[in-house]
């Protein structure tokens, strides 16, 4: 008995701190135009703030986040690399791998990673679940090597 009401009790905690959880952070690329007032502004809110996270995740370097090394750095991995078809596969793998073990709040829910070796660009490619909100979000990034 005691047991279902503490779980009980667990249940209820988390939906309410889920639920009343806000987000602030400053937009990846500074100053951009509200889409909501139309005006100019420098922080973003609630999913717009973990997709941030996540893009300054994937430009990163490696061994940026001061406390956490490991973390970061992805696309560094394409930088001098072949353009080719093992190296794609292996990326999206890392990306898989990397984002499972950096993010609770934000899923993955499909990542591509496409060569145009004609421009000598990656095209990355992540569709991302904002757990607590319930919004997809697409996000593209390339990178030049």
């Amino acid at each position: 008995m005691t047991s279902y009401l503490l779980q009980d009790r667990i249940k209820s905690l988390e939906d309410k701190f889920l639920n009343q959880t806000e987000y602030t952070d400053l937009h990846v690329s500074g100053i951009y135009t509200n889409p909501v007032t139309q005006e100019l502004d420098i922080t973003v809110t609630r999913s717009d703030a973990l997709m941030n996270s996540v893009k300054m995740w994937m430009m990163s370097s490696t061994a940026e986040f001061y406390r956490n090394p490991q973390r970061g750095g992805i696309l560094s991995l394409l930088i001098g690399s072949q353009m080719n078809e093992q190296t794609q596969s292996y990326v999206e793998s890392e990306i898989k791998t990397r984002f499972a073990r950096d993010f609770t709040l934000v899923g993955l829910l499909s990542v591509s990673v496409t060569a145009d070796e004609n421009s000598r660009i990656w095209l990355i490619y992540c569709r991302v679940l904002d757990v607590i909100n319930k919004r997809i979000a697409d996000l593209n990034l390339n990178i030049q090597v």
